[in-house]
C-alpha cells in the first residue's frame, strides 16, 4: 500500500475507454466498488481516463479536492464541459419518475440522445415547481415550499432560480439520496447480524451507527468539480477546464484515514467519513437525512426484530455516482 507521502503517477490511457472505466461498467462493480477502489488508491490515487476524467480515491486528497476554490461545482462550467463531450403525496409517483429518469444512467457522460431525455425530464421537473411555487405563493400552506416563497417574499435570500434550484435540490437529490442511505444501511446491518443485534441491544446507538452506515456504503460515491483555472492535487497538474471526480466511497474507506475500513463498526470513534462532501458545499440536507436515517432504519430494526435478508444477491442502480438498489427483498 502506498504511504501517505508517496504520490504514484497518474494514468492516462489511449483510446476511447480503459481498464478502469469498463469496470466502472460492470455488475460486478455495482455489486462492490471497493474492491477496484482500494487498487486505485494504492495504484493511481490520481487517475486520468482515456476520456479525460480525474478519479481522486484517497482520503487526503478528496479533502483537499472539496476545499479548492479553483475545483468549481458552477452548473454553467458543467453544461459547457457536457456539451464539448457530447459534441410533499399526489405527486409522489411523477416525483420518484421523473428523479429516477434524471440520476438512473450508467454512463458518466451521456450521450446526445440520453443527455436530451434527461434535459427534457428536469425542464417537465422545474415547470412543475414553477407552478407549485406560484399555488403557494397564492395560498400558503404548512410546507417547506411554502416556507421558502416566504423567505423569498420577505427580501431575505432566495432569488427566483434559487428558489426553484433549492426544490429541485430537495425533491430530487434528497429524495434519491435518503431512499439510499435507508436501502444502504438496512442491506449493511442484514449483512452484518452482529452490529444488527447491537443496535437492537441498544437503541440509542442509532446516533453512532447512522454515522457508519454513511461512511461504510455512502449512497453518494461521487461528486464533480471542474478545474477553474488550473491546480495540482495529489501531485498532479490539472488543466482548466478538466473533470474532476472526488470518489467519496473511495475515501470513506482510506486505510490511511480509518482503521480497519472495510469493517463495520457500529460504535466507531472519529468518524469523519466524507459522504456529504466538505468544504464550502458541505451537503445542505445533511442533517434532515441523518434524522430520516435515524427515524426510518430506527424504527425498521425496532419493530421487526426477526427481520432477514431474502436473497443471496441483490440489485443494484445503474448509476455508479448514486449507489442504492433497485429492491431489497427481506423477510420477517
Amino acid at each position: 500500500m502506498a504511504s501517505a507521502t508517496e504520490r504514484p503517477a497518474a494514468v492516462d490511457y489511449g483510446g476511447s475507454f480503459d481498464e478502469i472505466t469498463r469496470e466502472m461498467a460492470t455488475a460486478a462493480f455495482r455489486q462492490d466498488p471497493y474492491a477496484l477502489y482500494a487498487r486505485m488508491r494504492q495504484q493511481h490515487p490520481a487517475y486520468r481516463s482515456a476520456q479525460g476524467l480525474w478519479y481522486l480515491t484517497r482520503y487526503a486528497d478528496v479533502e483537499a479536492a472539496l476545499h479548492n476554490p479553483r475545483l468549481s461545482s458552477d452548473g454553467q462550467r458543467f453544461q459547457r464541459w457536457q456539451a464539448r463531450q457530447t459534441g410533499p403525496p399526489s405527486d409522489r409517483g411523477r416525483i420518484r419518475e421523473w428523479s429516477r429518469h434524471i440520476v438512473d444512467r450508467p454512463e458518466f457522460i451521456p450521450d446526445p440522445e440520453s443527455l436530451a431525455r434527461i434535459e427534457q425530464t428536469a425542464e417537465e421537473f422545474l415547470d412543475y415547481l414553477g407552478n407549485l411555487v406560484r399555488e403557494r405563493r397564492a395560498e400558503p400552506a404548512d410546507d417547506l415550499v411554502s416556507a421558502l416563497v416566504a423567505v423569498q417574499e420577505r427580501g431575505d435570500q432566495l432569488t427566483d432560480d434559487e428558489l426553484l434550484s433549492t426544490c429541485f435540490l430537495l425533491l430530487a437529490a434528497g429524495h434519491e439520496t435518503t431512499i439510499n442511505l435507508i436501502g444502504n444501511g438496512m442491506l449493511a446491518l442484514l449483512r452484518h447480524p452482529d452490529q444488527l443485534r447491537r443496535l437492537q441491544d441498544d437503541p440509542a446507538l442509532i446516533r453512532p451507527a447512522i454515522e457508519e452506515l454513511l461512511r461504510y456504503d455512502s449512497p453518494v460515491q461521487m461528486t464533480s468539480r471542474i478545474v477553474a483555472g488550473g491546480t495540482e492535487i495529489a501531485g498532479q497538474a490539472l488543466g482548466d477546464g478538466e473533470f474532476v471526480f472526488a470518489v467519496l466511497g473511495a475515501a470513506n474507506r482510506d486505510p490511511d484515514r480509518f482503521s480497519d475500513p472495510d469493517r463495520l463498526d457500529l460504535g466507531r470513534a472519529d468518524n469523519q467519513y466524507l459522504s456529504f462532501g466538505n468544504g464550502p458545499h458541505f451537503c445542505l440536507g445533511a442533517p434532515l437525512a441523518r434524522l430520516e436515517g435515524e427515524v426510518a432504519i430506527g424504527a425498521l430494526v425496532r419493530r421487526f426484530p426477526a427481520l432477514r435478508l431474502d436473497t443471496d444477491t441483490v440489485e443494484w442502480r445503474p448509476n455508479p455516482a448514486l449507489r442504492g438498489l433497485e429492491s431489497l427483498p427481506v423477510a420477517y
